[in-house]
């Protein structure tokens, strides 16, 4: 359909664009008066100009093949681009938002057999000449400026004129900087832009004067909408499934244990797939990878979001006072202490679509469990120091190993040199390095594990950095995604981070879910769900503002209408006014009897974890009832009573009167809720 609507405008455009915009013109007109009020009228904005004509957009959701759209595009244009409103392009260009992304295009480009290059400084002059008019010229947006100095790798868009074919990956790039959109729009003030993004809508969404300014021009420009909603509608791309632990108040043994389900989901994944391997052939199923993304790298405040994941890490592979079988135990119990808002803790075996259920019915104990996982995941037969080495041949790299073995995953970070120094800084002290079991080393031989992490014979299976894997990076393998302190402020970028994950082959490479298709075994499906376990991050409203957005429904609840019953009766009773005596209530004291079978107080201490599904299928609650962790005497005896009762009057700030002798209080059962110290 896209293909066909792009033909379309090109065909009208090029064979007569005097009446094109007058048919245009004449229907809007009529469209905005019948369905706006004068003063919307007034203010639409959306009346195409002839330089409208020469502004396109394609809303398309990650994964759903932006980046052949744009092959097909340009192959469309070369042939309609002729007659007498033939356009002679000074350049054909395609703007990407990172040199990694302009790689990928000259790799992609290459396949398809079109003529592409990589653009320079140097490409300017007589080397010029030698280029074919058609060859796509691929620059990344940060290498533009109208400010040029010195020799450097920036080039000067009066270079390229303003008569361009100007090709614009991640449109939505100019919404977060006017100097890009500035750039872009100077391009091709005389010549064609056509931009290709998933995230127009976020963009746009601001409120700002800038962002109504956007929304009219991507209203009159976007060709067609193949937005997330659509896609996902149609069986295209993976489910996901969200579990955010978004308050910081929580210990970091809290934060481990959401990370240590995280494992667990992913070795659930990793596991059916070995034991289903022809099965997951046939449905085109990539090897599960785990990727962790965190906001930082080297803060020098507070540990940093990649050393996080590396503690964790390192904690797993010793395991001491067998950490990790008592933690997969409580969790298979349902005694994980990670509840829903509801209060039920989301590993409870009655809790709606039961969490690693497959892991559940395996028949593994927790001890198996963890060798299993030391074998498969971290290519190891025992627990082991962590290494941390430094790739030499590839910048950017630290490879993560246990003691001899192979290489298990690796760290992609811009600072890796800095990275390592903190790290060592940090186990200088001998007991600190026990207590993180890591080791620093260095490999002068090995090459770019990063760049091998897509083939057949890749031992990685774990991928951690930080954003920059928001754009410029595909791969079909990603299943499961750890993040920290992800959500905050990104927005648009929000969805780009979401779209690494959610691509999907599909049978015959149909990019459908099995469930969309002629269906599978259970298996599959845990296969093709896209686990996102977010610490410390917003991720969660950020999505569901994203959904809400896309016309998706995100709140799985039944609407059940109650009829009203007025009470007659009453309404005869006359209005009853409190006589409060001329009294000033906050001088008034009230006295609060003692009752020997009051209920005690509960305090809910457990925390609270966002869930959000893709299921395609309405939930029913089940029915879970809180195990109940008590306080007894004699550690009650060790409470400062005292303390205690001034800080409460303190927070509530009332004089109070108890008619009670503290000193002389009888022995209760006091019940909190809890899982921290």
């Amino acid at each position: 359909m896209p293909i066909c609507a792009f033909r379309g405008d090109l065909d009208r455009y090029f064979s007569d664009h005097v009446n094109f915009i007058n048919e245009l013109t004449e229907f809007e007109y009529r469209f905005i008066k019948e369905h706006t009020s004068p003063i919307e009228e007034e203010n639409s904005g959306f009346i195409h100009s002839r330089n409208d004509l020469r502004k396109l957009a394609f809303w398309m959701a990650t994964g759903s093949g932006k980046t052949f759209l744009v092959h097909l595009n340009y192959l469309q244009f070369i042939k309609h681009n002729r007659g007498k409103y033939r356009i002679k392009f000074d350049n054909i260009l395609l703007i990407t938002p990172n040199e990694n992304l302009s790689f990928q295009h000259i790799e992609e480009m290459k396949k398809s057999r079109i003529p592409c290059m990589l653009f320079g400084n140097t490409e300017f002059g007589d080397f010029s000449k030698f280029a074919d008019e058609n060859t796509i010229k691929v620059v990344d947006i940060h290498k533009l400026t109208d400010e040029k100095k010195g020799s450097g790798v920036t080039i000067d868009i009066e270079k390229f004129g303003t008569k361009n074919l100007v090709f614009v990956d991640e449109g939505h790039k100019g919404s977060s900087g006017k100097k890009w959109n500035y750039f872009r729009n100077e391009l091709t003030s005389d010549g064609f832009k056509i931009e290709y993004s998933a995230t127009f809508g976020q963009a746009v969404a601001s409120g700002s004067e800038e962002g109504q300014k956007l929304f009219h021009e991507y209203g009159k420009s976007i060709l067609f909408d193949y937005s997330y909603r659509f896609f996902f509608e149609d069986g295209y791309g993976k489910k996901y499934k969200i579990l955010n632990l978004k308050d910081k108040a929580y210990s970091d043994e809290i934060k481990h244990k959401l990370m240590l389900v995280n494992l667990l989901s992913f070795y659930q994944q990793k596991k059916i797939f070995n034991d289903n391997y022809a099965e997951t052939q046939e449905y085109n199923i990539a090897e599960p990878l785990w990727v962790f993304l965190g906001s930082s790298v080297n803060k020098n405040t507070e540990t940093s979001d990649v050393l996080q994941v590396i503690n964790f890490l390192g904690k797993f592979l010793k395991n001491e006072d067998n950490w990790v079988i008592n933690n997969i135990k409580d969790i298979f119990e349902g005694n994980s202490g990670l509840e829903d808002p509801t209060g039920i803790d989301i590993f409870s075996p009655q809790y709606p679509e039961q969490k690693l259920k497959f892991l559940r019915e395996s028949g593994l104990s927790p001890e198996e469990i963890y060798t299993n996982i030391l074998k498969k995941v971290f290519h190891t037969v025992g627990s082991a120091p962590l290494y941390l080495v430094n790739i030499k041949n590839a910048k950017g790299e630290i490879a993560l190993k246990c003691g001899t073995g192979k290489y298990f995953g690796v760290i992609n970070i811009g600072s890796d040199g800095q990275f390592l120094d903190r790290v060592e800084n940090e186990c200088k002290d001998p007991t600190t390095a026990k207590i993180l079991n890591l080791r620093i080393d260095s490999d002068d031989i090995s090459y770019s594990l990063f760049r091998d992490i897509n083939s057949n014979n890749s031992n990685i299976n774990i991928l951690i950095g930080a954003k920059k894997f928001i754009e410029g990076w595909n791969s079909w393998r990603v299943s499961n995604m750890g993040l920290l302190n992800i959500g905050k402020s990104e927005g648009s970028q929000i969805i780009q981070l979401f779209g690494r994950g959610v691509r999907l082959k599909g049978k015959n490479m149909s990019l459908k879910r099995s469930t969309a298709t002629d269906g599978s075994s259970e298996y599959i499906p845990v296969l093709e769900t896209l686990n996102i376990f977010g610490i410390e991050a917003n991720y969660m409203d950020q999505f569901k503002y994203y959904l809400r957005n896309e016309g998706v429904t995100v709140d799985n609840r039944i609407e059940i209408p109650i009829k009203i019953q007025i009470n007659d009766s009453y309404i005869k009773e006359e209005l009853l006014i409190p006589d409060y005596n001329n009294r000033e209530f906050k001088n008034h004291i009230f006295e609060l009897d003692s009752y020997e079978k009051m209920e005690p107080v509960e305090i809910d201490l457990y925390p609270k974890i966002d869930v959000l599904e893709s299921n395609e299928s309405e939930e029913i609650r089940a029915e879970y009832k809180k195990p109940r962790r008590e306080i007894r005497s004699p550690e009650i005896n060790l409470l400062d009573w005292t303390k205690i009762y001034y800080q409460l009057l303190e927070k509530t700030n009332m004089i109070t009167q108890i008619k009670s002798d503290m000193g002389g209080r009888k022995q209760h059962t006091y019940v909190a809720y809890s899982v921290q110290d």
